[in-house]
């Protein structure tokens, strides 16, 4: 992507940026039921087909905002998304 002279920004979805994951460091179960309550809060294939089809969610909109900030600070014709999905395992 740099090469072609795009910028490439990855928000994060999930979570909070600089939590610790060790489980020990606040327990086995409240680091579960953290992590669980972070990925039910976007499914990400509905959300890319949500932005693609122009409707809004709470994630879309929340996008939005980043990628106009990016798009005034770099200029160029647009803001793209890419979607990497990871093959399931077993």
């Amino acid at each position: 992507m740099a090469d072609l002279g795009c910028t490439a920004v990855l928000p994060s979805l999930f979570g909070e940026p600089g939590r610790d994951p060790n489980p020990g460091a606040r327990g086995r179960l409240a680091t579960a039921a953290y992590g669980a309550s972070s990925i039910v809060k976007a499914c990400v294939s509905r959300e890319f087909t949500v932005l693609a089809t122009g409707r809004m969610s709470k994630v879309v909109t929340w996008l939005r905002a980043p990628a106009a900030e990016e798009h005034g600070r770099c200029g160029g014709p647009g803001v793209g998304a890419v979607a990497a999905f990871l093959p399931r395992v077993g």
